[in-house]
C-alpha cells in the first residue's frame, strides 16, 4: 500500500513538474520573441537615419570632426556605452581581436560613449586592437530614444546617414555576427 502511495505522488509530482516546464518554456520563448521584434524594429527605425556632425576625441586627446572621420568613403563603426551590457562589449572586443587575423578589422572604427573613456581605451588596448577609436562626451551621436543598451555596429557614409545597423544581443549567433562583419568590411572597400 505504501508503495502504491509513493507512486501515486511521484507521478503526480512529475505531472506537475512537467506542466511548470511547460508553461517556462512558453514564457521564455514569448520572452524571445519579443526581444527579438524589438531588435528587428530597431534596426529599422535607424537605417538611413542622418546623424549630427558631432566632435570626437581620440585617445591623444584631440578633437576631430565626425565627418572628417568618414572623409569621402563609408566605413563601419562599433558604438559601444557604459550604458550597454558589458559582457557584450568585451565580446565584440575580442570578436574584433579574433577577427583580425583573417581580415582587415583595422577599418572597423569604434566609438566610445563612457563617462571615463581613457578606462576604456586602456581596456581596449588589452585586447591589441589597431583600429581608430573615439570617444564622445555628452549627447551620443544617434538619437537616443533610439538606441538599445547594446553594442551597435553600422556602416556610415559622408552624408552621415546610417547604412546596415546591426544591434548585437548576447543571444545572436556568433558566425551571423562575424559573416555580417566580414560581408560589410568587404562590400565597402570594393
Amino acid at each position: 500500500m505504501k508503495n502504491k502511495l509513493l507512486l501515486v505522488i511521484l507521478t503526480t509530482f512529475s505531472i506537475i513538474s512537467c506542466n511548470k516546464l511547460k508553461e517556462s518554456k512558453l514564457e521564455t520563448d514569448n520572452l524571445i520573441d519579443q526581444n527579438i521584434s524589438k531588435l528587428l524594429f530597431s534596426h529599422l527605425e535607424i537605417d538611413n537615419m542622418k546623424i549630427s556632425p558631432i566632435e570626437l576625441i581620440n585617445y591623444f586627446q584631440d578633437s576631430i570632426n565626425l565627418s572628417d572621420v568618414v572623409k569621402s568613403e563609408q566605413r563601419l563603426f562599433l558604438l559601444i556605452s557604459e550604458n550597454c551590457c558589458q559582457e557584450c562589449v568585451h565580446r565584440e572586443l575580442k570578436r574584433i581581436s579574433e577577427l583580425q587575423s583573417s581580415f582587415n578589422t583595422k577599418e572597423i572604427v569604434i566609438l566610445l560613449g563612457y563617462s571615463q573613456p581613457r578606462e576604456q581605451y586602456a581596456y581596449i588596448r588589452y585586447y591589441n586592437l589597431n583600429n581608430q577609436i573615439f570617444s564622445f562626451y555628452g549627447k551620443t551621436p544617434l538619437n537616443e530614444t533610439k538606441i538599445l543598451d547594446l553594442p551597435l555596429y553600422f556602416v556610415l557614409d559622408n552624408t552621415l546617414r546610417i547604412k546596415h545597423p546591426l544591434y548585437v544581443s548576447s543571444n545572436m549567433p556568433i558566425d551571423f555576427v562575424d559573416n555580417y562583419i566580414r560581408k560589410v568590411l568587404s562590400s565597402i572597400n570594393d
